[in-house]
């Protein structure tokens, strides 16, 4: 796939994904694609320009120091992932983990969750290139790799060096419903007025879906339902 075709299909999903946004290849560690903001902003008031120009040395640089280790493993671990084992198409699966950014400034530590999604796939089932995007993070889930097939309905959990299954919760109907009507741009009280039910009770559906995805707000939800075709 050319740059300018990578280029475009980004833009594309940086304009539904309300979060930072890039695209980098595995086997180099170079960006190719960063969403910005008018200002030019990438993420934590770090230019667009800077995670191009550094690739992965820029996701190192950007991370608190207490972190930096389990990040320095975890791209390791990812990069297995995506690279090795290819008798499993691994197109399907995303891997999440949180960690602490430090603003430019350093003024403020934030913590983001930051998931990785297949985004080029080669013949042989090899991921040669990945979409990042940085959510809100979530408190829960702590410094642990977190794999899912949403597919599938699996999850898994990197612990003691390798993966090991996890409890997988799936959206019931009703909550495929509450997404659905989200997703349409509906508040709390249209909700609950087009399925009979109270606002608390829409309320409450809300927060189990967000336990199940592990996230904490609406945005986050619909992102991750959309990029997973959940619906």
């Amino acid at each position: 796939m050319e740059r300018t075709e990578i280029n475009h299909l980004c833009d594309i999903m940086a304009r539904l994904i309300p979060f930072p946004v890039y695209v980098m290849e595995l086997d180099t560690g170079h960006i190719l694609y960063v969403s910005e903001s008018h200002s030019g902003e990438f993420i934590g008031g770090y230019p667009a320009s800077d995670a191009v120009d550094k690739g992965w040395r820029f996701l190192h640089e950007i991370i608190s120091p207490e972190t930096r280790p389990f990040i320095d493993d975890a791209i390791n671990v990812i990069r297995d992932f995506y690279t090795k084992d290819l008798g499993t198409d691994k197109k399907h699966f995303t891997i999440s983990f949180n960690c602490n950014i430090l603003t430019k400034n350093k003024a403020l530590k934030v913590t983001v969750n930051h998931k990785f999604i297949p985004f080029i796939t080669d013949s042989d089932g090899k991921t040669t290139h990945i979409m990042g995007v940085f959510f809100p993070g979530n408190i829960a889930q702590k410094n642990t790799l977190v794999a899912r097939n949403e597919n599938e309905g699996k999850r898994w959990i990197y612990e003691n060096g390798k993966w090991e299954n996890a409890a997988y919760m799936e959206l019931s109907d009703m909550e495929k419903i509450i997404m659905t009507y989200a997703i349409q741009g509906m508040s709390i009280k249209m909700i609950a007025r087009n399925i009979g039910k109270s606002e608390d009770t829409v309320k409450k559906y809300r927060k189990a879906i967000f336990t199940k995805l592990e996230v904490h707000n609406i945005a986050e939800a619909i992102t991750i339902i959309l990029t997973h075709k959940m619906l």
